[in-house]
């Protein structure tokens, strides 16, 4: 399966989900050559999976992975599995103050663990992208940041906070011979995600955070306040990546500040009626 995702230039994320769930399924099914199985069989598998507590989320995934296998590898061009999908939980994200954002940073020492959390917040970015990002990527003169093959494999412009270039340009200096921005542990690879992820985790809990704040939680942070700010949720969907502007209107959900701040266009036009009707 691996092979066939890579020939049809699948995200390595993709892949590694798509693996991930099918194997899970080859576990309940006692690594039972998937060749042999019926449609039927399957969907008993999945029903059980799913009385057992599996996720919605993480159902849908296993489905699309069968439905892949079966079709695409296997060539069974009829092939379907008849079982009502799962909703998907929606939970609204967490999301931190831009103080508490500060907090984190102050208390990463290491210069390049706190340049990738600063880029995290600063430009919306995902774990894999911070870590995937080149010295080429970095438009030093343009102040952006060309983020490349991202979810859905896109590219996309984004914007390269001014207060972190001296930092950066600093940074570079130390590591002149690597590609990567945040290079990895070995020679010609880039730091892992999970590293990054220890980051964060640390950091919060040297903060003294209560909340459970991952590097996406960075991400969530920096749409939710723009939006706060009045920047336009159709430029938010755009920094962020999102395909739908459906994910991005999450925001609009966890951000009653922002709501706070609209002005009637009445009130607009008539400044001085407003004086008038405020309580002194």
């Amino acid at each position: 399966m691996i092979d066939y995702m890579m020939a049809q230039n699948y995200s390595a994320n993709s892949i590694r989900n798509y693996v991930h769930s099918f194997n899970l399924f080859q576990r309940v099914t006692q690594y039972q050559n998937p060749d042999t199985l019926t449609e039927i069989q399957i969907v008993k598998h999945l029903a059980g999976m799913n009385e057992k507590g599996l996720s919605a989320s993480s159902l849908n995934l296993l489905i699309n992975a069968l439905k892949y296998y079966f079709r695409t590898v296997l060539k069974r061009d009829g092939f379907d599995i008849r079982i009502p999908r799962p909703r998907k939980e929606h939970h609204l994200p967490t999301v931190l103050t831009m103080e508490e954002c500060a907090r984190i940073f102050s208390f990463v020492e290491n210069p390049k663990h706190k340049l990738l959390l600063l880029m995290g917040y600063g430009a919306g970015l995902r774990r894999s992208e911070i870590v995937q990002l080149r010295w080429e990527d970095i438009l030093f003169d343009e102040h952006k940041i060309h983020v490349r093959q991202s979810k859905g494999n896109k590219d996309r412009i984004v914007m390269l906070p001014y207060s972190i270039v001296v930092s950066l340009n600093d940074y570079r200096v130390l590591y002149p011979s690597n590609d990567w921005v945040f290079a990895g542990q070995y020679k010609g690879e880039a730091l892992s995600g999970r590293t990054v992820q220890t980051v964060m985790r640390n950091a919060v809990i040297k903060a003294g955070l209560e909340k459970r704040a991952t590097v996406h939680t960075l991400r969530h942070s920096f749409a939710t306040h723009l939006l706060e700010t009045g920047t336009d949720i159709r430029y938010i969907q755009q920094l962020l990546g999102h395909s739908s502007i459906k994910t991005t209107m999450v925001y609009t959900h966890i951000t009653p500040k922002a709501a706070r701040n609209i002005i009637s266009p009445l009130d607009m036009i008539q400044p001085d009626m407003i004086k008038k009707s405020k309580p002194e």
